[in-house]
């Protein structure tokens, strides 16, 4: 079994390249690099998510539809488009992706667009898994144990409203990871 486990944790100003390299410097600085086992680093960014939200924007629908069938039509074709990321295997996936593109190419054109634009970027899990295949697909494809993570700072961050030093503010941040850790540990 594949435990998540908080190795470090920084308070950016941004997600610029310069953040992301002061932060893989103080993992190397702790010595957590490739050549000590690191193999990857899962971070928020919700590539996944965040494409089928797009592709579900992108659609368009007739005019004259009701509210309730507008949704049901946008989740009927929105269906045909997550089957792409539900493929154990990567040559099924490809051709789901294929078929897609095919089936609508021409009825819903943005949403194929937006499904083209940086695709591989949303299958890159299926490389670690076929290295590593008892790693639990879910850790590898998604972020949600590190949104429920990041939505605990956020949600703590908001009823302290503010926090008058950084060291309060990583005071917090240790007891969550801490919370986190316990969580992810307990039998």
């Amino acid at each position: 079994m594949t435990t998540a486990k908080v190795l470090l944790w920084r308070l950016g100003e941004s997600e610029s390249a310069e953040e992301w390299v002061a932060f893989l410097e103080l993992l190397e600085a702790q010595g957590i690099r490739g050549a000590q086992g690191l193999c990857l680093i899962i971070h928020d960014g919700g590539v996944l998510f965040h494409k089928l939200r797009n592709i579900a924007q992108a659609i368009r629908l007739p005019e004259g539809l009701t509210r309730k069938q507008r949704r049901q039509q946008r989740r009927k074709i929105l269906k045909y488009f997550r089957l792409i990321w539900a493929a154990r295997r990567y040559q099924t996936m490809l051709q789901r992706y294929l078929q897609v593109v095919r089936t609508y190419r021409d009825t819903q054109p943005e949403a194929v667009a937006t499904l083209r634009r940086d695709f591989r970027a949303t299958v890159t899990y299926y490389v670690p898994e076929a290295e590593f295949p008892d790693w639990e697909r879910k850790h590898l494809r998604t972020t949600s144990c590190l949104e429920r993570f990041n939505g605990t700072i956020r949600r703590r961050t908001k009823v302290a409203n503010a926090y008058h030093s950084g060291a309060g503010l990583k005071a917090m941040n240790s007891q969550e990871i801490r919370y986190f850790h316990d969580a992810q540990t307990a039998p």
